[in-house]
């Protein structure tokens, strides 16, 4: 859990959203929630005292096993961090996001990459 002060935008346009719309579209619990990030599958964000889950995590077309796998791979880093690194375009993903190199089946490049990026 990080806070983060340019979050307003995530948080208005439904990227980042709460708790129980977090379980609601995963089908878990908040205690599920919880371990899920205490195991670095998942992240959460604090913006004004209360936590944000990405909206990316109940992305259908995204494997949760594989997003899970790099999210670990980005452990060391605050969630600020692993929310960027997922969302803004990659020169070594030819341009695109991670997310969405997750979603062309490109996990073994993506997955290498954030290694890297989490040993810089």
């Amino acid at each position: 859990m990080d806070s983060f002060v340019g979050l307003e935008v995530p948080v208005n346009e439904g990227l980042l959203v709460a708790e129980g719309d977090t379980c609601a579209a995963l089908s878990i619990s908040p205690q599920a929630l919880r371990k899920e990030v205490e195991e670095n599958r998942m992240f959460s964000i604090e913006f004004q005292n209360r936590e944000y889950y990405p909206l990316f995590f109940s992305d259908k077309q995204l494997s949760r096993d594989e997003l899970a796998e790099v999210c670990k791979a980005l452990e060391r880093l605050p969630s600020v961090g692993k929310w960027l690194f997922l969302t803004n375009p990659s020169y070594s993903l030819g341009g695109i996001t991670p997310l969405e190199a997750l979603k062309q089946r490109k996990f073994k490049q993506v997955l290498v990459l954030a290694y890297a990026f989490a040993d810089l």
